[in-house]
């Protein structure tokens, strides 16, 4: 206990005696700048890339290519009047059984 409080003591008079030294405050006031000068010194720290984080990538990409595809491809259905509405209703129309019975099941 006493080692203890032996080695507070010292910091604390350690700790007094260098704030009462304003010589040497003054020259450190651009401390903030040296350290980071020193850090840009060390660079950029090696990142190892992981199988989640091209996978990620690949998705947004993958998504950005989806989405322009059919936007295309509704601006192209759009101009040429295709209406499937219209189609589905010509099917139903003609052969109703055969939509509803026959092709869900594959017999036919």
């Amino acid at each position: 206990m006493k080692a203890h409080d032996e080695d507070l003591r010292k910091l604390e008079q350690a700790l007094k005696s260098a704030y009462h030294q304003p010589a040497q405050r003054e020259q450190k006031r651009n401390w903030k700048h040296n350290v980071m000068r020193e850090i840009r010194k060390i660079g950029p720290l090696q990142q190892e890339s992981t199988n989640g984080a091209y996978l990620n990538r690949v998705i947004w990409r993958f998504s950005l290519a989806a989405l322009t595809i059919a936007l295309l491809l509704a601006i192209y259905a759009l101009s040429t009047g295709f209406m499937p509405d219209n189609d589905v209703a010509t099917i139903f129309m003609n052969d109703p059984a055969g939509i509803l019975f026959y092709q869900p099941l594959e017999i036919l």
